[in-house]
């Protein structure tokens, strides 16, 4: 497989600081779960494939991001419980 061109300017370039601040502070403070599944990623243990953690894209924070497939995996955790979150 080829890699993408331009694979970190097209999903970097569209989250501001704000963002990148948050995905930076989640990657301190990730769940047991989203643990459990980089202890899995991390390294390129799964088909030699890098991923990124609490990845920026635009307003979002994509908990796990592979840019070679343009792969997303998303855990959902407590978080997603909190009353305003849902309705987000």
């Amino acid at each position: 497989m080829k890699k993408h061109q331009n694979t970190e300017y097209i999903f970097w370039n569209t989250a501001d600081g704000v963002t990148f601040n948050k995905a930076y502070n989640l990657r301190k403070r990730m769940t047991l779960a989203e643990n459990i599944i980089w202890s899995e990623l991390r390294a390129k243990k799964l088909m030699n494939m890098h991923f990124r953690r609490q990845h920026p894209f635009g307003i979002y924070i994509l908990d796990f991001f592979c840019p070679y497939l343009y792969l997303a995996i998303e855990i959902d955790g407590e978080y997603h419980n909190v009353p305003a979150q849902k309705e987000y």
